[in-house]
């Protein structure tokens, strides 16, 4: 790997994660839109169905994403693999399941897995810049550091970064 590469990740989480994790209302970005949902399910012209619209399964789908998000929250990243995966089953769009399992695989060292479920997310949700941070912070776990910087390049370009200061950190 080249020499300047801390420097370079450090610079580039630094600032991919300020304008990722924070969006102007103060709230952290959700992979698969503004609140949890199956990913797909709008009105024709892009505002959310209300929940009355959803499907049965997509309503059980979001159930068992907040059951396996509880999971997560104690640290039982294993508990939660079976459930994300049964979210998933249910609604085959739902990107906040599978970004949400691929950070559980990523937690357990399941690389390989965690890569799978993000590049899900980017196939259902191309504007996820967290997707593409996410997948970027893996490829770097495995050694993938063209891939890794193509994923942050994105990741920065999809969050608004602008392109003087998407150049000051690459070179940096």
């Amino acid at each position: 790997m080249n020499k300047n590469l801390p420097a370079f990740l450090l610079g580039v989480l630094v600032c991919t994660a300020a304008l990722l994790l924070t969006a102007p209302n103060g709230h952290a970005e959700n992979p698969a839109g503004e609140e949890a949902r199956p990913a797909g399910h709008q009105h024709e012209h892009g505002g959310r169905a209300k929940e009355s619209k959803k499907t049965p399964q997509q309503k059980e789908a979001l159930a068992l994403l907040r059951k396996a998000d509880a999971l997560c929250d104690k640290g039982d990243f294993e508990a939660s693999l079976p459930i994300y995966t049964k979210a998933t089953e249910l609604d085959p769009k739902f990107a906040e399941a599978f970004f949400k399992r691929g950070k559980a695989w990523y937690h357990l060292g399941s690389d390989l897995n965690a890569i799978e479920d993000f590049s899900k997310v980017i196939e259902l949700n191309p504007k996820s810049a967290e997707a593409y941070f996410q997948r970027g912070v893996v490829w770097n776990s495995v050694g993938e550091e063209e891939k890794m910087i193509e994923d942050f390049k994105t990741a920065a370009k999809l969050a608004g970064m602008d392109h003087t200061t998407h150049e000051h950190i690459l070179k940096w």
